[in-house]
């Protein structure tokens, strides 16, 4: 939970300032330590929250699959 919250933080703040290639890398990063370590439902709806304004049309097909579980 306390790499998701940074990369929160890390990704609002390069969205605010229009570093966009910045906050795809904390956003592999995140995904990376989702590989490594557990991760719970919770973090994935964050992850497809945050990569909604990158890639909004891939993250409107994830979204209801993670909602339901399907």
């Amino acid at each position: 939970m306390r790499i998701l919250h940074k990369t929160i933080k890390k990704v609002t703040e390069d969205f605010q300032e229009f570093k966009f290639n910045t906050a795809i890398a904390s956003l592999m990063e995140l995904v990376n330590a989702i590989y490594q370590l557990p991760a719970g439902r919770d973090v994935f709806e964050q992850l497809v929250i945050l990569l909604s304004p990158i890639t909004p049309h891939f993250c409107e097909e994830l979204w209801p699959r993670i909602v339901t579980g399907k």
